[in-house]
């Protein structure tokens, strides 16, 4: 698997890659600004690759990304292992708290998690090279809880997203912490593949 996986990024050689995870088990472990935040970044970045991970009903998420040129989406087709083995040869991960995050701490990369419902401390203290992002502004966060009810558990933006996600983590905050990554990790992984 690994091998395949070599192989497969291998393709994507001279691009910095994004391994961007969807979402996790619970309403407030969605990023309603995936799109926006790709679309700012396509626009100061000429050199991205955007690999969307997560299970198969993350592909609703992918509907209004997947005709970006440079997103490729997997959500649904690999399975949370060959998502955690790609984040060993990304340049960097970007995911609310969730198991593709918690996997990409085994490796250096670097990697933005997005935190609402627990922190930093909780999850990616320790983790190599972590960039992550707590919900501010936003008095109920961190609530330290699973939200399947969000119209019953949560204050909800605009967007009928829970207020932690919709507010409290706004695309300019992704920015700023992209290019900190891109500042400190310039260099562009180069995935070898043994012939024969």
């Amino acid at each position: 698997e690994d091998t395949d996986m070599r192989r497969w990024m291998s393709e994507l050689n001279g691009n910095f890659v994004i391994l961007w995870g969807l979402s996790g088990s619970a309403r407030q472990k969605t990023y309603p600004f995936v799109e926006e935040t790709i679309n700012a970044l396509n626009e100061l970045y000429s050199n991205l690759i955007f690999i969307t991970v997560g299970d198969e009903s993350c592909q609703i998420l992918e509907y209004r990304i997947k005709n970006i040129p440079n997103v490729i989406c997997k959500s649904g087709l690999w399975t949370i292992r060959q998502s955690i083995l790609a984040a060993k040869y990304v340049n960097l991960v970007i995911s609310p708290d969730t198991g593709l995050l918690h996997g990409s701490g085994c490796f250096d990369t670097p990697k933005i998690g997005l935190f609402t419902a627990t922190t930093i401390n909780n999850v990616t203290k320790h983790f190599k090279n972590d960039f992550s992002i707590e919900a501010q502004g936003v008095g109920c966060s961190p609530c330290f809880k699973l939200i399947y009810s969000a119209e019953n558990q949560c204050t909800l933006g605009n967007n009928k997203m829970p207020i932690c996600m919709a507010k409290g983590i706004p695309v300019t905050a992704i920015l700023d912490k992209f290019q900190q990554v891109y500042d400190r990790f310039p260099e562009i992984k180069v995935i070898e593949v043994a012939n024969g």
